[in-house]
């Protein structure tokens, strides 16, 4: 399944650790979000899945970055998120 990691300010952070009601609520859709488009998403050569980390100082403010085994699987997951 993909693999999605939250760094809030710097740090990495699990979801239900964020004190703030509203950041752990953004980010629990966003995982949501992200598993119900590319969560079965897996790379037919290597049997990898996606890792995507989602980066920002506030949960309402994150850049992604994706990551996999090969352009093949990043294209695909990519498309799916699109």
């Amino acid at each position: 399944m993909v693999e999605v990691e939250f760094v809030l300010r710097g740090t990495s952070v699990q979801i239900d650790e964020v004190e703030d009601l509203r950041e752990r609520a953004i980010l629990k859709q966003i995982e949501r979000s992200i598993v119900d488009r590319v969560g079965g998403t897996r790379c037919a050569k290597h049997g990898q899945f996606p890792k995507l980390i989602a980066t920002g100082p506030r949960a309402d403010e994150l850049h992604f970055d994706l990551s996999g085994c090969c352009q093949e699987l990043l294209t695909k997951t990519a498309a799916a998120l699109s």
